[in-house]
């Protein structure tokens, strides 16, 4: 592991990087560099795939908790895609092996097929759970409400909810974790009305009450205040056996003073440009043309 995150990725590079860190007598008394061979490596790869490589590290991952008695209250579920190079075939060979494919590419490499990794930590920066690795153009709306199951399915003890970003704001997420009785704590997606609705609740309220606040970066910026309030809004679900329910959900609406700052300061950068864009001459019979800042471009698309 500690040569594949070096970027020394070759087999046979591998006892020689363990054996300059002094790895190589962690992993077993006696064992010598030699006994790291590409050969014999590739045969432990072997072995680790016909034993099912996710039933092995959930083994080792949950081993790892009870040794060190980590608690699990809140599990965080991302996705990932792994670029691949080289000339690979339309179908896997082997039953259940994820199809390397073009997708949605996170690292900016459309140009590349690849996997999706899906993946459960116990907490931020916590311990790897569960893992999966899927085809290349599987989508997380398809891929987060399993990988969450997945995680629950576990059977941790005194787990309270999940964790993860925009992309599991779905439908069939908010059954799954309905079903299973534990909390979502996600980023709505600017797409869906609930946010839109919510947004413009907030912007129609005197004043929302004080949540957090943290002392500014520097000696010179003001205190960052985050002001919010929990409501409850009726919104779609959709069960394990397809079943769609309207259910109240708690949301919670937050204002930050840092963001509205930025987004102040980016829409006045923004007025700035237009202003000496259309200020400087033009040549003569040319059509006055009229330059939208981004976030007004976006709110136009939008309508």
């Amino acid at each position: 592991m500690l040569a594949i995150l070096d970027g020394h990725h070759a087999l046979y590079k591998v006892g020689r990087r363990l054996e300059e860190r002094g790895m190589v007598a962690l992993l077993q008394p006696g064992l010598t560099r030699a006994s790291l061979n590409d050969y014999r490596l590739g045969h432990i790869l072997d072995a680790l795939f016909a034993a099912n490589l996710n039933t092995v590290f959930s083994a080792v991952a949950l081993k790892t908790l009870e040794v060190y008695a980590i608690p699990t209250p809140w599990l965080h579920q991302d996705t990932t895609t792994i670029a691949l190079y080289g000339a690979y075939e339309d179908e896997p060979q082997t039953p259940g092996a994820p199809r390397p494919a073009y997708g949605h590419s996170k690292d900016g490499r459309a140009d590349l097929k690849q996997v999706l990794l899906s993946l459960g930590v116990s907490g931020d920066g916590g311990v790897p759970l569960r893992l999966g690795v899927r085809d290349g153009n599987r989508n997380d709306s398809v891929e987060t409400p399993g990988a969450i199951a997945e995680c629950l399915a576990l059977g941790l003890e005194g787990v309270r909810g999940i964790v993860t970003d925009s992309k599991a704001y779905s439908r069939r997420t908010l059954g799954v974790c309905l079903e299973h009785k534990v909390d979502l704590i996600t980023l709505v997606p600017r797409t869906c009305a609930v946010r839109q609705a919510l947004e413009t609740w907030g912007q129609q309220q005197p004043a929302l009450p004080l949540l957090l606040e943290k002392p500014g970066r520097t000696r010179d910026e003001v205190p960052r205040r985050w002001h919010g309030q929990s409501v409850l809004r009726q919104v779609e679900v959709e069960y394990s056996d397809g079943r769609i329910a309207q259910e109240a959900l708690r949301f919670v609406v937050v204002h930050s003073s840092q963001l509205a700052q930025q987004q102040t300061q980016t829409y006045a950068a923004a007025q700035g440009k237009e202003a000496e864009a259309r200020s400087k001459p033009r040549a003569a019979g040319a059509s006055p043309v009229v330059r939208l800042p981004a976030r007004c471009r976006s709110s136009y698309r939008r309508v």
